[in-house]
């Protein structure tokens, strides 16, 4: 809240900048909630904040909205001392004009939408009692507050529909970047189903072809198995399967040999 205070202290004018506006309807512009608020910083007397916070309230009324609190956008004022004056006489009367200054705005990010002004008079046997006086007689009913309250919706509901339009195309950019993430997903599990097929064919066709060495690989075993057990090389079935060739005698002084 200090921040629209703040400014309004600097500047005391409208910083908004120009812009297109849709026209608001009835309802969008009832259903803004505002605040009426005081900053308790100010250097006004606590009766007379208390007057004017209920003076906006009734402003608020009289426009057909309803005055919440601790809502983001606000109504509030500010009372500047133009003149004081006190009798001579007895008993002592003071005599005050203020300029009072209302400001509708965003109390969070200090901005001010709209604003309006109006000079008020009154006395008292205090000073204090000449601010009641004086703030008692701003009129809630004056034209002035319905055109400062209409300018000030009427901003308002811009910002509201460019932060719903933001929030929009936010929510939609979220769902395509997750739509993204699922189209890569599916063809990455693609790919992966592809190599499995490839792998699982490669298993296969290492299968079928162990299938067709197996004879082979069993002769072999039990052919190592004979010759663990003789401890020679065993004959194939067909050389233990041929008879020996028969060679002729032949006789070498006096010796048969084969």
């Amino acid at each position: 809240m200090k921040k629209l205070f703040y400014l309004i202290a600097l500047a005391g004018t409208l910083i908004c900048s120009a812009q297109a506006q849709e026209p608001a309807t009835t309802d969008e512009a009832a259903s803004i909630p505002l605040s009426a608020y005081m900053d308790p910083s100010l250097s006004i007397p606590q009766s007379a904040q208390k007057v004017m916070i209920d003076k906006m309230q009734k402003i608020l009324s009289k426009n057909g909205l309803v005055a919440t609190e601790n809502e983001r956008f606000i109504v509030t004022a500010n009372i500047n001392e133009l003149n004081v004056e006190k009798s001579e006489t007895a008993p002592v009367v003071y005599i005050v004009t203020l300029e009072v200054n209302f400001y509708l705005g965003d109390g969070l990010d200090a901005i001010l939408y709209s604003s309006c002004s109006t000079e008020v008079s009154g006395a008292g046997e205090s000073k204090q009692k000449a601010y009641m006086a004086a703030v008692k007689k701003i009129k809630v009913n004056d034209p002035m507050f319905k055109a400062f309250l209409d300018k000030g919706k009427a901003r308002i509901l811009v910002e509201l529909r460019r932060a719903q339009a933001a929030e929009a195309q936010r929510i939609a950019e979220e769902e395509a970047a997750r739509a993204a993430e699922q189209a890569e997903r599916e063809a990455r599990e693609a790919l992966e189903r592809e190599r499995q097929e490839e792998r699982e064919a490669a298993a296969e066709a290492a299968r079928e072809e162990a299938a067709r060495q197996a004879p082979e690989a069993a002769t072999n075993s039990v052919k190592t198995v004979q010759e663990k057990q003789s401890g020679k090389p065993a004959k194939t079935a067909a050389k233990a399967e041929a008879k020996p060739e028969e060679k002729p005698n032949y006789q070498v002084k006096g010796k048969w040999f084969k």
